[in-house]
């Protein structure tokens, strides 16, 4: 009605101008309600409103030190990412806005880079004082991280991390009590301790759940969905950590980022080239090439070339 009324005095004022009087009128009506699109920032805005755009990040490592990553962490990302941001982190940081504390549904193939998205926002809350925890599906997946982890946050920038599968080396009581700052968990035990430790969720500013489209999956599905529900019902007490959902590839996402309440950074690029084939007894691999065509190697011939990649990506920069 406001913009109705506008356009209906602009006319009279005009029309008044030329020294004409004129009564408009709208004709026809609307049925079935009237939906405006939803305004977004675009690069006139940011073109208009330079100051209101933010930092922006680039390909290189160091682009992030305005968005207060320590010069520490950006040398430890710089060793380990050679080549550094890809589309989809750069997206997530300028778009997404995952450092300056929004929450974020990344949906994009396997290999794209995802769980970095994730990794940089935990690390920037753990900068700023703020608790982080990483929901994985599986033990192994939460063990290997803690590792990779403590290797890499654990030593020289301090990080107190933690991990809870529901194992014997678990850490539930550090991490009930607070005393940590990035916590590991699968689905289950972080719902088992939501439930039944709710003060958990007061100390909690950051969610990050990796692989999301477990949603999808008959039987571990219930865990996600009850996992993110809770996330979305506490919200009514005042409580909203960030949240950090990545996905793989899901095909319709059935309003998925509109129930989050989040915004959604969707790609189909893979960066990683995906091969479909079939591996014998024998140990040979044929496989339909990008080109149509069918090749047959040994799976030794495959794997070598890429082992010695794995190897250059963990090179020191000063070898």
């Amino acid at each position: 009605m406001i913009v109705a009324d506008s356009v209906l005095a602009r006319v009279r004022a005009e029309a008044s101008r030329i020294g004409v009087t004129q009564t408009p009128a709208f004709l026809g009506d609307i049925r079935g309600g009237l939906t405006l699109p939803r305004l977004v920032r675009g690069v006139h805005f940011a073109a208009a409103f330079p100051d209101l755009r933010g930092h922006q990040a680039t390909s290189a490592i160091t682009s992030l030190a305005p968005f207060g990553i320590p010069n520490s962490l950006i040398h430890e990302w710089s060793e380990r990412f050679r080549g550094g941001l890809n589309q989809l982190q750069v997206d997530a940081v300028n778009t997404g806005r995952i450092l300056d504390g929004q929450s974020l549904l990344v949906i994009s193939p396997t290999s794209s880079g995802k769980t970095f998205v994730g990794e940089m926002a935990a690390a920037k809350a753990v900068v700023e004082g703020r608790k982080a925890v990483f929901l994985l599906p599986y033990r192994a997946l939460v063990n290997e991280k803690y590792d990779q982890f403590i290797a890499l946050y654990g030593g020289q920038l301090a990080m107190r991390i933690v991990r809870c599968t529901g194992d014997y080396a678990d850490q539930v009581d550090p991490f009930v009590r607070g005393k940590y700052d990035l916590g590991l968990l699968t689905y289950e035990m972080f719902l088992r301790l939501a439930v039944s430790q709710p003060q958990i969720l007061n100390q909690i500013e950051l969610v990050v759940v990796d692989e999301a489209q477990f949603i999808t999956d008959p039987t571990r599905g219930i865990s996600v969905e009850l996992i993110l529900t809770y996330l979305i019902a506490v919200r009514e007490r005042g409580i909203a950590p960030q949240l950090i959902a990545l996905s793989a590839v899901i095909g319709d996402s059935n309003n998925f980022p509109d129930w989050l309440g989040c915004k959604a950074l969707v790609s189909s690029h893979r960066p990683v080239p995906l091969r479909e084939g079939v591996l014998d007894r024998s140990g040979m691999f044929q496989c339909l090439e990008a080109d149509g065509t069918v090749s047959a190697r040994e799976l030794s011939q495959i794997l070598g070339p890429l082992r010695a990649a794995q190897m250059e990506l963990r090179r020191p920069a000063t070898e």
